[in-house]
């Protein structure tokens, strides 16, 4: 269904940049090729696929190939004379050496798509049942990059490079709860029909694994981003590495909300789902309008970081439904001033 529905807005994309740029200049191709990841989203399934069966390696070498190869490709239009065509063509590349190893990899666990797979009424289905993800997905973008519009509004352009330099790296660390959820959660799954209690102690030391991983994470942000950043960007982008400290503290929330959209999605709460993700949203939007006049850049921090905090801890409060999830993110929160807790936690998850 996945890849169906990515074929189908790929289609319907190309329709409409070819009415918007009735010609084939520079805006049409660049377009185009970037319509083709679109279509190539549609193989995420099978990394999906690959989630599920718990194969972590494989996920994580089919990521680690399609970064090398668009490495390699960036280094080389460089060398050769970089366009905005090549560029994107570059971008497509990496999306497509993605899918192409994860083509492969889960091919050797049977896992292949097949057209008689489709089926419209489960499609209808999962529609139905989905939509408030797809939506709540869109939000996001309300917490992660509507402060680079703000700033645009209220400062220059300059200070919007500036942060977007600095978050952007940031983000780049996400990557590691987003894995690690991947690689547990399946199992943790599974461990809830059988054992609900069971479950609720495996979900506890995966979070206090997360947080303590990202705390540490941070720690080496606070000691090595100086040096580094100046190295790569030079010292004209002084002011990034003290907002990138601020932000990557973002990461120990960040790898909360992301265990935490799974257990919603667990517990069939979607529509609490899209709901939590609006009201973050509006939050961070209000917050950015309030704090960049008074603190500037580092006010749109201040902004994110508040945002994080209500998505990891305070919407949970709002509903009963969800009450039970903040009282294991408290408990989560007491082990976390135990060493022998965290320890035992990541004892834990090796034999989980």
């Amino acid at each position: 269904m996945v890849f169906t529905a990515s074929l189908v807005l790929s289609f319907a994309f190309v329709v409409l940049i070819k009415l918007i740029y009735p010609g084939y200049g520079t805006e049409f191709w660049v377009a185009f090729i970037l319509s083709a990841i679109l279509l190539l989203k549609g193989l995420e399934v099978l990394l999906w696929g690959l989630e599920a069966h718990v194969e972590l390696q494989s996920i994580a070498l089919s990521q680690q190939i399609s970064i090398i190869a668009s490495a390699i490709g960036k280094i080389a239009i460089l060398l050769i004379g970089a366009t905005v065509i090549s560029f994107a063509a570059v971008t497509a590349l990496e999306y497509l050496v993605l899918f192409a190893a994860a083509v492969v990899f889960a091919s050797k666990h049977g896992l292949v798509l097949s057209k008689g797979a489709f089926r419209i009424e489960y499609a209808v289905a999962l529609l139905k049942r989905s939509w408030p993800l797809a939506a709540s997905s869109l939000a996001v973008v309300g917490y992660f990059y509507v402060d680079q519009i703000v700033i645009a509004v209220l400062m220059d352009v300059e200070s919007v490079g500036i942060y977007a330099a600095a978050s952007r790296i940031s983000q780049q660390l996400y990557i590691l709860p987003t894995v690690l959820v991947a690689a547990y959660y399946p199992r943790l799954t599974h461990i809830h029909a059988q054992s609900p209690e069971t479950f609720d102690e495996g979900f506890k030391d995966l979070s206090v694994v997360l947080v303590t991983l990202s705390i540490i994470l941070w720690g080496v942000i606070l000691l090595l981003s100086d040096p580094l950043l100046e190295l790569i960007l030079g010292s004209h982008f002084d002011e990034t590495a003290t907002i990138l400290k601020l932000h990557a503290l973002g990461l120990i929330f960040v790898s909360l909300n992301i265990i935490s959209g799974r257990w919603y999605v667990m517990q069939g709460l979607q529509n609490l789902t899209l709901v939590r993700q609006l009201l973050t949203a509006c939050l961070n939007v209000l917050l950015n309008f309030i704090l960049i006049p008074f603190f500037g850049l580092d006010g749109a921090v201040y902004a994110t970081l508040v945002s994080l905090l209500f998505l990891a801890f305070g919407f949970d409060l709002l509903s009963v439904r969800t009450r039970k999830l903040s009282a294991l993110k408290s408990d989560i929160i007491c082990r976390l001033f135990s060493f022998h807790a965290v320890k035992s936690s990541f004892a834990s998850l090796q034999t989980l």
